[in-house]
């Protein structure tokens, strides 16, 4: 699929760079899904528009951000020119749909060090010092 065109299923409309506009409709899990299939790598979608992302429900969220874990898409915040708020734009990596799995999680990974580290004694102090 071009990255000028329409994401299967979605209300949006095409704009310059291949992002895609907000759906006039709230844009649901399976639209997204299905833009996920098929966007080329750099692809965008505006996902939500307003002044929280939270508006955009819970499910879509939580959905958008199991992608961005798995390292499907990247997601960012751009201001709006008319000022109504800011578009929320998922953007698509390269990371092909079959290479989906988690990515390490390295703050988990270096609190796991930090305990271990602690349980041998960490920080030791000279004698004398407090």
């Amino acid at each position: 699929m071009d990255q000028q065109q329409k994401p299967t299923g979605t209300s949006g409309d095409a704009l310059a760079g291949g992002e895609v506009a907000p759906a006039r409709d709230k844009l649901t899990v399976k639209r997204f899904e299905e833009w996920l299939r098929g966007a080329q790598p750099g692809a965008r979608l505006v996902y939500h528009t307003g002044f929280y992302a939270g508006d955009a429900g819970e499910e879509l969220n939580l959905r958008l951000n199991a992608e961005r874990v798995r390292g499907m898409v990247y997601l960012h915040v751009r201001r709006r020119t008319d000022l109504r708020g800011y578009d929320y734009i998922a953007a698509r990596t390269t990371r092909s749909i079959a290479d989906g799995r988690p990515r390490p999680n390295f703050a988990a990974t270096m609190a796991e060090q930090a305990r271990a580290w602690a349980a041998k004694g960490g920080h030791q102090t000279r004698k004398g010092q407090q």
